[in-house]
């Protein structure tokens, strides 16, 4: 009875070669009065067995051969197929508020290059730069634009590959804008659809030349600071009060950033990709400018008395769209679309995916499956079913 209560209908799972199998845990059954007789069988053997008896033989001589379980199982090698996906959707929430930057080359699966777009928009107090609240007016001799600046935040180890790998970062505007009920996808072309001129470069990289005691500290977030330039700080502070008007407005009078970097000097390197958190409120535009203090002098000089520093972020938040892209260039290192692939390869970023087709399995069991006839029917069923994958290190 114990060897019958106790019966293992998983495999112990040992590695093929590196091969991936199927288990498949065959039982058979009969309809029967199973339960009573079980009941009956471990009664019975509280008062008849010995105590030098083989607990596991316990109670099976009262079962009759045609109501024991019989219980199997079955492996097949399985081959699969390396499958490239043309593309993902990596239009961003949320729920998944990430970019992507960097170049990155494994030994493996090649060269991978990452970038992406996005919008920025208001705050809820809608911004005057040259607003007087002393005069209630219009002042613009009173104020003064300094500088244009695009931060991106991450933490501590949101980046893959060699840390000090640097990358030549570069920003440019879109020159149209991203549609609100568009899904946009990582190969999304990016050939004609930004203005050609720079705004912004900066080199870096991910640990951006930052001591150990620096990074570790608790909380500690490092702005990627990317200055553009002055003719565009000029135009974000000439926005009129039409363009700051509500959220929408904003995105007419500038549609938005590509956010992409240099190729490689050396792509044989490792490089690095860096996980940019960019709806962190530390992930934003800040237009830095000034208010200036002037005295008027008998002579009629002016002198300057004071300049008080002022700011104003342009966030990157819920109402904002972006997207990640990401090229991949395998060369030869994956044979891809060639069945019974010795190898299976997976990768994210719409990287390498894999195929399986288990429509043999259905052939080499279907027969087990169904009554045998002739008078003494045996049914099976299959009573799990485990995928098992070896990770080639």
């Amino acid at each position: 009875l114990q060897r019958l209560l106790r019966h293992d209908l998983n495999a112990q799972l040992h590695s093929n070669k590196g091969n991936n199998n199927i288990f498949i845990h065959c039982m058979q059954y009969k309809k029967n009065r199973l339960t009573s007789i079980l009941f009956i069988g471990l009664i019975s053997a509280l008062f008849t067995t010995a105590c030098d008896n083989d607990p596991a033989t316990l109670g099976l001589e009262i079962l009759p051969p045609t109501d024991l379980i019989d219980a199997n199982t079955q492996s097949e090698i399985l081959r699969g197929t390396n499958i490239l996906p043309e593309r993902i959707i990596s239009d961003g929430s949320f729920q998944n508020p990430f970019a992507i930057i960097g170049y990155f080359n494994d030994p493996l699966f090649g060269l991978t290059k990452a970038d992406f777009v996005t919008e920025i928009n208001i705050t809820e107090s809608y911004p005057g730069f040259r607003f007087n609240p002393e005069s209630s007016k219009i002042e613009p001799e009173k104020f003064a634009v300094d500088s244009l600046v695009l931060y991106l935040t991450y933490t501590k180890d949101m980046w893959y590959g060699n840390k000090n790998a640097e990358h030549t970062i570069q920003v440019y505007e879109l020159n149209d804008r991203l549609n609100n009920t568009q899904r946009y996808f990582s190969n999304e072309p990016m050939d004609g659809r930004y203005f050609p001129e720079l705004l912004g470069e900066k080199t870096t990289s991910a640990y951006a030349g930052l001591t150990d005691s620096i990074w570790n500290q608790a909380n500690f977030r490092h702005e990627l600071a990317i200055r553009l330039t002055d003719e565009m700080a000029e135009r974000f502070f000439n926005l009129s009060a039409k363009d700051l008007a509500h959220r929408d407005s904003i995105k007419d009078a500038f549609n938005g950033f590509y956010i992409t970097l240099k190729d490689p000097s050396n792509p044989s390197l490792p490089g690095s990709l860096i996980k940019i958190d960019l709806m962190n409120d530390r992930s934003k535009l800040v237009l830095h400018y000034r208010r200036e203090y002037w005295e008027r002098r008998d002579n009629g000089t002016e002198v300057l008395l004071q300049v008080d520093p002022m700011a104003y972020n342009f966030p990157i938040n819920l109402e904002s769209r972006f997207f990640n892209r990401y090229t991949h260039e395998h060369g030869s290192k994956i044979s891809f679309n060639t069945p019974a692939s010795d190898r299976l390869y997976i990768q994210g970023m719409a990287g390498s995916r894999v195929e399986l087709n288990l429509d043999f399995l259905y052939t080499i069991w279907k027969d087990s499956l169904v009554n045998t006839g002739n008078n003494s029917p045996s049914n099976f069923g299959i009573s799990g079913v485990e995928l098992a994958f070896f990770a080639d290190t």
